[in-house]
């Protein structure tokens, strides 16, 4: 009788999350890419996978996952020059967001309030768009200085 162990089974399958095997299989199913362009997607996510020492099936596809994984991972670590490791990330982001699994954490996509537009124009320094854009996009109220009134 052979059961599998909880410890042996991929950590993917254990929540039913997608897998970076998922990514791969996407990957392989799309034709909106080049050819030349899903050979290095895929190859890189791969290289990922060997490099934090797990096959693509039991590496969840998840952005903040595989951020906190590679927390401290140094590209000598995997064998690999600094700059072929920025490549292996650039890469293996790009065949996430293709494959429908990436998504971009703190990105306020909403409309700006009418009142915040309007004055948001007027602001002409990058640094100053910056600034404000977290507190601008928050605002639910129509006026930008009725936070301030008691």
């Amino acid at each position: 009788m052979s059961t599998e162990s909880t410890s042996r089974r991929p950590v993917a399958a254990l929540s039913g999350a997608p897998s970076l095997a998922d990514v791969l299989n996407s990957m392989a199913a799309d034709r909106t890419s080049s050819l030349r362009q899903r050979q290095d997607r895929c190859s890189a996510v791969r290289t990922l996978a060997k490099a934090l020492g797990r096959r693509p099936e039991e590496i969840p596809a998840h952005p903040a996952y595989l951020q906190q994984r590679l927390k401290g991972f140094s590209p000598a670590m995997a064998g690999l020059t600094p700059r072929r490791w920025r490549n292996i990330l650039s890469l293996t982001r790009a065949a996430l967001k293709q494959a429908g699994f990436a998504t971009v954490p703190g990105r306020y996509c909403g409309v700006l309030t009418p009142a915040w537009t309007d004055l948001y124009r007027y602001l002409n320094e990058v640094r100053l768009r910056v600034g404000l854009s977290r507190f601008a996009g928050r605002s639910t109220s129509a006026n930008p200085g009725d936070r301030d009134r008691p």
